[in-house]
C-alpha cells in the first residue's frame, strides 16, 4: 500500500540516498507517491483545507497547491482551488454554480413576494 511504502522511505531515508542509482529516480518516485496519497487523502470529502493535506504529505503548501493543479489539469482530480480559504473544493464547479444561481433566484422570488404581500396588507389596513 501507498502509506506502508511512504513509511519504509521515511525510515531508511539515509540509506536509500546514499544510493547513486536510487537517488537519481527518487524524484519522480516521491511525486508519484504524493499524488497517490493525496487522492486517497481528497477521496471522502468535498471541501479540504490545504494546510491540512499539506501536513498529511510533510509538505508545504504551495507544493500541494502544484500537485492539485497538475491532478486537475490531467483531469484526475475534479476540483477548483479557493486561494482565498486555502481550500480544495472537490466536484463540478459548473454544478456548484448552478446550485448557487437557483439559491439567488428563489431569494429573490421570495424577496419580490414579501414584498407584494407586505403592500398588500399595508393598503388593506390603511
Amino acid at each position: 500500500s501507498t502509506q506502508s511504502t511512504w513509511g519504509v522511505l521515511k525510515e531508511n531515508r539515509v540509506s536509500i540516498m546514499e544510493d547513486p542509482f536510487i537517488k537519481h529516480y527518487i524524484d519522480p518516485l516521491l511525486q508519484n507517491l504524493r499524488i497517490q496519497v493525496l487522492l486517497e487523502t481528497c477521496k471522502p470529502y468535498t471541501r479540504i483545507r490545504i494546510p491540512y493535506i499539506s501536513k498529511e504529505l510533510n509538505v508545504s503548501s504551495s507544493e500541494v497547491e502544484g500537485l492539485v493543479v497538475g491532478l486537475i489539469l490531467d483531469n484526475r482530480l475534479v476540483g477548483f482551488i479557493d486561494q482565498v480559504n486555502q481550500q480544495l473544493n472537490l466536484g463540478d464547479r459548473d454544478k456548484q454554480q448552478t446550485r448557487h444561481q437557483a439559491l439567488q433566484k428563489w431569494t429573490a422570488q421570495i424577496s419580490a413576494m414579501n414584498t407584494s404581500l407586505s403592500s398588500r396588507i399595508s393598503s388593506t389596513y390603511t
